[in-house]
């Protein structure tokens, strides 16, 4: 079985590399992304179980992420990443599909439940309802 994949998209390289440090001791292979055109380009070549997305890029925003994440093979959880707290773009976010929310700086259990949880529905959509593989 390999390794699950993360793909940060952040255009900040500081959080973009505290991010990569947390979620590679979970033992995630990780791509790295700056703009939603590269997010894109990575989804096109390679299985992702989980992008941390920061919540405005160079060519667009979360949305954008959002709507690449549906068009994958299974609707990949998607994390909303800001510099800080902002109720209305938490609401919006969430309200537009986002797997969760995360503000920086990031401490290591916030991303320890993230993982956890996206990873397990990632598992349990693949599944029939037998509990089995479809």
């Amino acid at each position: 079985m390999s390794n699950p994949h993360a793909l940060i998209a952040l255009s900040d390289p500081e959080k973009s590399k505290l991010l990569t440090e947390i979620i590679a001791q979970y033992g995630m292979d990780i791509a790295l992304a700056t703009t939603v055109g590269e997010t894109r380009a990575v989804l096109s070549q390679r299985s992702i179980d989980v992008i941390f997305c920061q919540a405005s890029l160079i060519d667009g925003t979360y949305c954008n992420v959002l709507r690449a994440a549906e068009g994958a093979k299974c609707k990949i959880p998607v994390v909303v990443c800001s510099r800080f707290y902002d109720r209305d773009l938490y609401i919006e976010a969430m309200s537009l599909g986002a797997f969760d929310f995360i503000t920086f700086p990031c401490c290591h259990a916030e991303i320890n439940w993230i993982v956890r949880h996206a990873l397990g529905r990632v598992n349990a959509s693949s599944l029939g309802a037998n509990g089995h593989a479809a």
